[in-house]
């Protein structure tokens, strides 16, 4: 720093500030042409895909080994992946298991009240409800058996 007539310490630093805004205020900003905006493209293709590998490698594990025995490298390796790619696409273990509550809920298609849009005759809804209550089930049976592992007396 170097003291000016007054007394007060300036600094080169301040100086080349000065001259940096001084240059950039006498620029026409509006002729400068950015570069073109940036899209993912194919690229996106891919993250998706691998987001997709990864989704389906957790959903395996889980339902072979539980949620709470399989590990974000368990699925890296399983996806054929890098750890760090699943921890780029997801974060953490909790929101990669919450994406794969998601897509389970999705596998399960749990039978839903609009299930009885047109049906009229009572015998017609139980008969209904039932068919639809027995393939939920058949569907979710394996999820079930893997959650009873997860919680009190399940197997652990």
């Amino acid at each position: 720093p170097t003291t000016t007539s007054a007394g007060s310490k300036s600094s080169a630093g301040s100086s080349r500030r000065c001259y940096i805004g001084c240059i950039s205020k006498s620029i026409d900003w509006s002729d400068i042409r950015l570069p073109r905006k940036y899209e993912l493209g194919k690229r996106a293709e891919q993250q998706a895909e691998t987001r997709r590998r990864i989704v389906a490698a957790a959903l395996e594990l889980y339902q072979e080994q539980g949620v709470s025995a399989t590990s974000m490298l368990d699925i890296a390796r399983r996806a054929d992946v890098a750890p760090g790619t699943v921890a780029n696409h997801f974060g953490s273990a909790g929101a990669l298991a919450t994406e794969v509550t998601a897509e389970i809920f999705g596998e399960l298609r749990m039978p839903t009240p609009d299930l009885f849009d047109g049906v009229v005759g009572l015998r017609d809804r139980v008969d209904l409800l039932v068919r639809e209550l027995s393939a939920f089930f058949d569907r979710s049976d394996s999820w079930y058996r893997a959650s009873q592992r997860e919680g009190p007396g399940g197997g652990h």
